[in-house]
């Protein structure tokens, strides 16, 4: 088993993607998803939603005139996630997305590290981003990385297919 990680520039169909892959796959899958809640003037504001329960947290706030993350939603919510996640029945853990907001949240990185070595496959959706916890993952030997700046969706899906086993 490999697991997926899924990068490339914004609005560029990594969650579609990984969703029809989900979809295809047809096993139970938990973990998280964000979503956009409020557009700022400088930007968007998230949410992170457990896929299980569907309950919502907020992950960052319109500071100082900058979108920042919320290190403790992260650390509290988002680290609990990933933890009911990897305790559930499902075989598949989706992580849609990790980026920058978490970079200081200790705790959810060490959770997000523990799901990766669970034994329960992986499939993520990567900001595209130089960041000390983005690069450790695409760095990992154990697994699929697709970069749609690289390669299209369609060639993207053939390796999904070919590789992840659908």
């Amino acid at each position: 088993m490999r697991h997926i990680v899924v990068t490339g520039v914004r609005q560029i169909g990594k969650s579609t993607l990984v969703n029809r892959y989900l979809e295809e796959l047809a096993v139970p899958y938990a973990g998280y998803r964000t979503c956009c809640i409020f557009m700022t003037n400088v930007g968007p504001i998230y949410a992170m939603e457990d896929i299980q329960t569907g309950e919502r947290e907020v992950i960052s706030a319109y500071v100082n005139g900058k979108i920042q993350g919320i290190p403790s939603t992260f650390d509290e919510f988002g680290a609990g996630v990933i933890q009911r996640a990897m305790s559930s029945d499902a075989a598949v853990l989706l992580f849609d997305e990790i980026g920058r907001f978490e970079h200081s949240s200790h705790k959810f990185l060490l959770a997000l590290d523990a799901a990766f070595a669970s034994g329960k496959q992986v499939i993520a959706v990567l900001k595209k981003e130089e960041l000390p916890h983005l690069i450790k993952i695409r760095k990992r030997e154990d697994i699929l990385f697709l970069d749609l700046d690289s390669i299209s969706r369609q060639e993207a899906w053939m390796y999904l297919t070919k590789e992840g086993g659908v």
